[in-house]
């Protein structure tokens, strides 16, 4: 999402619904919703998040990182720190292109959230 907004220029985002529950939300070939709703209910009434929702959920953490870390950049702007943040969005933003399919490893993206949070905390 960072890099939408920042390259090219995305004003907002929107996903479609909270729960509906018409179908088995677990069967994708009951032509009814799947994991598009982002909580689905048990039979108790309970709130299971989809799958959906929790990518969205760590995408804005990762989108709040990045803009936490631009900002700190800036305001602490020509520190080694600072130089050190800058080289790290950059980086992050040509390792990918909006529309890649194959997400990286679970291990990759826990690795980059650490970076950006030690990058943060060297910024504070």
């Amino acid at each position: 999402m960072y890099k939408a907004a920042k390259q090219y220029r995305m004003k907002y985002r929107l996903s479609w619904h909270w729960n509906v529950v018409a179908g088995d939300p677990y069967y994708a070939l009951d032509c009814r919703e799947d994991d598009y709703a982002w909580c689905n209910s048990t039979p108790e009434g309970e709130l299971v998040p989809a799958v959906h929702f929790e990518r969205l959920r760590e995408g804005l953490d990762d989108y709040r990182r990045l803009l936490t870390l631009a900002r700190l950049a800036r305001e602490k702007a020509g520190t080694p720190a600072s130089r050190d943040a800058e080289k790290l969005i950059a980086d992050t933003m040509a390792s990918f292109e909006l529309g890649d399919r194959e997400p990286k490893s679970l291990g990759a993206y826990a690795e980059l959230r650490g970076a950006l949070d030690e990058a943060i905390e060297k910024l504070r």
